[in-house]
C-alpha cells in the first residue's frame, strides 16, 4: 500500500471497505459557511443532469472505474519504465487518482498522468508514449491506454502552473514501488484554474481535510496569475454568510 500517507487511502468506498483502509468523509464539525458552501456545490453538480451525464452536465461512462490494488501497482512500475527508458521525462499522478491520497475516496472514470515529453513540438506528441506501452503489451484505447480494468491517460504539460506541479510532485511509494503524485497544493489550484463545479469540489475536500490551507493555496494561486480567482472563491464558498 502507499507508504507514509498521513491519511487514509483508498479507490472507492467498496474496495476500501474490503480492504480495511480507512478513508475520510467531510468532518461533522466543519464551520457552518463551509457547509453551505458543500450545499451550493451540491445543486451545482446535480443540476440539469440526465442518466447519460456526469456531474455538471459532462458525459461520462455509465459507471465509475475502481482500480484494483494490482493496476495501481503495475501504472507505477510502467510510469517508472517508461522514465527510465526516456519516452518520458518525468510524471506524475494528477486529477481525481491523486486527490485520493489526500481526502476521501471519489468517484473517478481513469487515471490522468501529467507527463513531461522530450519531443513536445512533434504534432504527434503522445505516438512515442503509446507505441511504447503498445510493445509491453499495453495498447491504446482510444486516447487512453488500459492498465487493468483502468484506463490511464497521458497529458503533456500544457502550462507554467502544471509544469511546476509536475517538478514539485510529492514521491509516495505504492507496495515497494515509487510512484510521483501532484501535491495536494498544486490539485488545488489547478483544479481553481479549470472552474468546473466538481473542481471547486475537489478544493473544498483538499481543505476539508487539512491537506491544503487557504494561505499555500494562495500563495501558489498568486504566483501564477490566479490570485483574483481564489479570492472569488473564498467569498464564495469560504466567507459567504
Amino acid at each position: 500500500m502507499w507508504s507514509a500517507v498521513p491519511r487514509g487511502i483508498a479507490f472507492g468506498v467498496a474496495e476500501a471497505g474490503s480492504l480495511g483502509i480507512p478513508h475520510q468523509g467531510f468532518s461533522s464539525g466543519k464551520a457552518p459557511a463551509q457547509a453551505g458552501a458543500l450545499h451550493t456545490l451540491a445543486r451545482l453538480l446535480t443540476r440539469s443532469r440526465d442518466p447519460t451525464r456526469g456531474r455538471g452536465g459532462i458525459a461520462v461512462a455509465n459507471s465509475a472505474v475502481s482500480p484494483r490494488i494490482g493496476d495501481v501497482k503495475e501504472l507505477a512500475t510502467l510510469l517508472n519504465t517508461m522514465r527510465e527508458a526516456g519516452v518520458i521525462l518525468d510524471y506524475a499522478l494528477f486529477g481525481a487518482a491523486a486527490q485520493m491520497r489526500y481526502t476521501e475516496p471519489v468517484a473517478t472514470f481513469d487515471a490522468d498522468v501529467l507527463v513531461a515529453i522530450p519531443t513536445p513540438e512533434r504534432l504527434d506528441i503522445l505516438k512515442p508514449l503509446y507505441e511504447f506501452c503498445a510493445r509491453l503489451g499495453w495498447h491504446p484505447e482510444g486516447e487512453a491506454i488500459r492498465v487493468g480494468s483502468w484506463p490511464v491517460q497521458f497529458i503533456p504539460v500544457f502550462s507554467p502552473l502544471t509544469r511546476e506541479a509536475l517538478e514539485q510532485a510529492e514521491l509516495a511509494e505504492f507496495e515497494g514501488v515509487p510512484f510521483r503524485v501532484v501535491s495536494a497544493c498544486h490539485l488545488a489550484v489547478i483544479a481553481l484554474s479549470v472552474g468546473r463545479p466538481k473542481d471547486y469540489a475537489r478544493i473544498l475536500a483538499l481543505l476539508d481535510a487539512k491537506a491544503v490551507t487557504r494561505e499555500t493555496v494562495a500563495e501558489v494561486a498568486a504566483r501564477h496569475g490566479l490570485g483574483e480567482r481564489w479570492q472569488q472563491f473564498v467569498g464564495r464558498f469560504l466567507d459567504a454568510t
